[in-house]
């Protein structure tokens, strides 16, 4: 669902007519929102019980973060170039960066679930 997100990205940053415009956000939208719900059902899945709390808010602490840093760096490149093109070139690559992640890990993680993950997924 991210790369649907890139592709609504994309789209924005060279359309000039509010109506690609306004289909590429609801486009992006639907592909990073889609994707929240599998995407925190990861560290239950194949963490530990006792670690998965910790797990969690690592990852939460890293996405708030990398959220601050992102908003800055857009920020800083549409004010220095005038234009939101080179921002969303930064949400594009981020956006790239965290689907290579997903499949990266998820290759890795499919092959070793943890008992406690697959107990958890036998009973719902």
């Amino acid at each position: 669902m991210l790369l649907l997100a890139v592709a609504a990205y994309a789209l924005i940053s060279v359309s000039r007519s509010p109506l690609p415009i306004l289909v590429g956000f609801c486009l992006a939208n639907i592909g990073i929102y889609a994707g929240m719900a599998v995407f925190w059902t990861i560290p239950q899945t194949y963490l530990p019980r006792d670690i998965a709390a910790a797990g969690i808010g690592t990852i939460s602490a890293t996405g708030s973060a990398a959220g601050f840093a992102v908003t800055s760096l857009i920020g800083h490149l549409q004010d220095s170039t005038h234009s939101l093109t080179s921002g969303f070139s930064v949400v594009i690559v981020v956006l790239l960066l965290s689907s290579a992640s997903l499949l990266l890990i998820a290759r890795r993680l499919r092959r070793t679930p943890t008992r406690a993950g697959v107990e958890r997924m036998a009973q719902h």
